[in-house]
């Protein structure tokens, strides 16, 4: 069966490998080959730039205020995540959740809080057709 091995070196995950049993001898001319510390099993979702604390593997940590929970093993931010169904984006500088709005597509689009996205003053008609959003005449027009 196929395993992910990590080669390690000052901690971090400075590249991975795939392979079916190897041997030790194999392992250690990897380890040679790398100049790295060490080469591990490693987790399936392990990729390069995580960190191994000598105990488990780390993913990359997101921000610079986030800590380790030894519990979960995941990084938690000083700011508990809201859960209001609402997206949101850490921002380090003020060290909270920012609710994430995605770029207003026109002028005329009005943001609808229920569904997290912009809507058109006129609903897209449903007939079949392709339509293109014209700003000008806050209309759809029917595609040539």
């Amino acid at each position: 069966m196929e395993k992910n091995y990590a080669i390690i070196k000052d901690q971090v995950v400075i590249d991975m490998i795939i392979c079916n049993d190897p041997t030790d001898i194999f392992l250690n001319e990897i380890k040679t080959l790398y100049n790295s510390d060490y080469v591990l099993q490693a987790n399936e979702d392990s990729v390069i730039g995580d960190t191994y604390d000598g105990f488990k593997f780390w993913k990359i940590q997101p921000y610079p205020s986030w800590t380790k929970n030894e519990k979960t093993n995941q990084w938690d931010s000083p700011v508990s995540f809201p859960l209001d169904g609402k997206k949101y984006t850490w921002n380090e500088e003020h060290q909270n959740w920012i609710r994430y709005v995605p770029p207003k597509p026109h002028d005329s689009w009005i943001f609808s809080d229920i569904n997290g996205s912009w809507l058109p003053p006129l609903p897209l008609p449903q007939d079949g057709n392709i339509y293109t959003w014209n700003e000008k005449t806050l209309n759809w027009d029917l595609e040539s």
